[in-house]
């Protein structure tokens, strides 16, 4: 019963999980162990859809849960626990504490022989070396070994591929991030149209943008504000870089889009833009 309100939670069915969590919590009676496996799977609900989350709290109780877990040594308990505390610290921007619940999370799955587990744990660390404190260049080794590691894991293998793809580009390996980038949208529609392929179209996309090649994979959509707000990228890196004519370029493009398409934040954003290619510099001053 607990496996499967686990699973309702993944697939998102969570009326059922709901019901699956009371009929576990009805049984549990004195035995601590099935009581903490219950609270984990209402917590797992709680961070997946709740917009008001009390995160400390929900972190209190699933440090009560991981006592119960310890004391009786449950390791699959354990890993899922972590698991879950991983997930609450990344959803606070916490990445750190994220890494080191992930950790904890896939030390006990090994040891429990939870190889989903062991795998999504292997995921966020790789997407750790992304948005946290590591350095791109120790970040692409981290997630060269995770890719080493993944050992037929699909998604973990997606999750380095994604991360890796955005830590080349802004370790400034353009035609590396962009290939990496490529694969991970293959496996991706591999796995099917789901959320991971989605999620994987946009950190392909993320990555393009660092490389420079965001504009060139927005171009032949009709997502004008995404087009728009690529243009602007473009014109910021160009600026910065003292072109200050393809900024114009870039900036008064993107205008004409988020004017296309009623952004008015997003037209507000390419006027600035275009004033901004249109400032003197030193060197321009002196070369006129």
């Amino acid at each position: 019963m607990v496996e499967l309100a686990d699973v309702l939670v993944s697939t998102g069915e969570f009326a059922r999980a709901d019901g699956a969590v009371a009929a576990v919590t009805a049984l549990a009676g004195g035995d601590a162990r099935l009581a903490a496996y219950a609270s984990f799977v209402r917590l797992r609900m709680q961070v997946a859809f709740a917009t008001d989350l009390d995160a400390d709290a929900l972190q209190a109780e699933a440090r009560r849960a991981i006592a119960t877990f310890a004391a009786v040594a449950d390791e699959r308990g354990l890993a899922k626990t972590y698991g879950l505390l991983a997930q609450l610290a990344f959803l606070r921007c916490r990445i750190a504490e994220a890494e080191t619940a992930a950790a904890e999370a896939i030390g006990h799955a090994r040891l429990a022989g939870d190889d989903p587990t062991e795998g999504w744990g292997r995921g966020l660390l790789a997407q750790a070396a992304f948005w946290g404190l590591v350095p791109a260049a120790d970040g692409i080794r981290r997630c060269r070994a995770l890719l080493a590691q993944a050992d037929g894991n699909r998604r973990a293998e997606l999750a380095a591929l994604e991360a890796l793809a955005g830590l080349q580009a802004m370790a400034g390996e353009a035609e590396a991030a962009l290939a990496t980038a490529g694969r991970a949208v293959a496996l991706a529609d591999d796995l099917g149209a789901n959320r991971l392929a989605a999620l994987a179209r946009q950190f392909a996309a993320a990555t393009a943008m660092l490389a420079g090649e965001a504009v060139a994979i927005a171009g032949p959509t009709d997502m004008l504000a995404m087009r728009g707000d690529a243009l602007l990228d473009l014109a910021a890196v160009a600026l910065a870089a003292g072109r200050h004519d393809d900024a114009a370029a870039a900036a008064a493009t993107a205008l004409e889009l988020h004017l296309a398409k009623g952004n008015l934040p997003g037209a507000t954003r390419a006027r600035a833009a275009a004033a901004a290619a249109r400032q003197p510099t030193p060197s321009r001053t002196a070369d006129a």
